[in-house]
């Protein structure tokens, strides 16, 4: 397992992060992963946009959940997102039965989690 607080400051950091894993995953032979970020999304009729997550509150349209990539060299790709909620402590709290495998054709913008950590793994 490895993590990075600071992944979502920008996309160097991301990008040096997901290089990394990607060494690693060379290291080890791996032939599956899971990659998980926390972001905050707002769906409009043309696109989702993601950004970081921070101590503000959500503007209009906003939700807060963990954007996720699997991969298996047998099964290949799944993305999906699991919503969550915070209490007023500031812990999240999560539905189990909220969370979303997108399951039609989809191309993930070109700085979703995970993505150059995938391409890194598949160029061969």
């Amino acid at each position: 397992m490895l993590s990075d607080y600071d992944y979502l400051q920008d996309d160097p950091t991301a990008h040096a992060f997901e290089r990394r894993a990607a060494e690693r995953a060379h290291e080890i032979e791996a032939v599956r992963f899971a990659f998980a970020v926390p972001q905050v999304w707002l769906w409009t009729s043309e696109a989702v946009y993601g950004r970081a997550v921070a101590n503000l509150p959500l503007r209009e349209g906003e939700q807060e959940l963990i954007a996720w990539m699997g991969f298996d060299e047998a099964d290949g790709v799944d993305y999906g997102y699991l919503p969550y909620a915070r209490r007023p402590s500031g812990d999240p709290v999560f539905d189990d039965g909220d969370h979303t495998v997108i399951a039609v054709p989809a191309q993930p913008y070109d700085n979703y989690p995970g993505l150059h950590l995938l391409h890194a793994l598949t160029q061969d």
